[in-house]
């Protein structure tokens, strides 16, 4: 992601001008953010900060709004997921392995899906982040071959929500979590949550007004 004010990669991937004027040296490094579930949530996030901070050139080093203006993005979390891929296995609801698969990516074609889009959550299945996918379920694999059983992660209780166009009060979306709202609209899950939340500041987000299913 590229953070407010900086530019990390050009094009071909090596470093962008604006790093060598001034030296690497003299800038700082900070995360912002690190616990996005898709590659739309982070370019949300990214598109509103450099926004937020007016940082496009000239008054910054950001030369788009947005890594999706380039295939960065894209590009690089697929090398990230390739690197970090492991063997693993369709199995059933008793953990009964069905089918292994050399990588997230081969996982993800054998059922027919796309290999870079899918690769994901075939990883967040194996990870505990998620029970299934279409109905399937995915395991890691130890040496042996065996079934690595994860430890799902609590999920947080859901805040079911809707959206209602400002321009047409008859448009209205439902959504199960703020988290689907903005990977849906890729729009921002911060800014839908100061939207419900009744900020000024934020009183449309993507063009809805944003409640809680149960609320006016």
């Amino acid at each position: 992601m590229q953070a407010p004010g900086l530019y990390a990669q050009d094009a071909g991937g090596g470093q962008c001008r604006p790093y060598e004027l001034p030296g690497v040296e003299n800038f700082s490094f900070k995360t912002l953010k690190d616990d996005f579930l898709t590659i739309e949530e982070m370019q949300a996030y990214e598109h509103y900060e450099i926004i937020h901070y007016n940082s496009l050139v000239p008054n910054g080093y950001n030369q788009t709004t947005c890594t999706t203006s380039n295939s960065l993005a894209y590009e690089n979390t697929q090398k990230h997921i390739k690197e970090i891929s492991k063997k693993c296995a369709l199995v059933n609801e008793k953990n009964e392995i069905l089918e292994i698969y050399d990588s997230f990516h081969d996982a993800a074609e054998k059922q027919g899906w796309d290999r870079d889009a899918r690769a994901t959550s075939v990883k967040r299945i194996c990870d505990g982040n998620a029970h299934s996918c279409n109905g399937l379920i995915f395991r890691y694999l130890d040496e042996n071959n065996e079934v690595i059983i994860p430890k799902m992660k609590t999920r947080k209780r859901r805040t079911a929500i809707y959206g209602i166009k400002k321009d047409n009060p008859e448009d209205i979306v439902y959504y199960e979590s703020i988290s689907e709202a903005a990977r849906m609209e890729k729009i921002d899950r911060q800014s839908i949550g100061k939207c419900i939340a009744g900020s000024s500041r934020y009183s449309t987000v993507g063009g809805r007004i944003w409640r809680k299913v149960g609320e006016e």
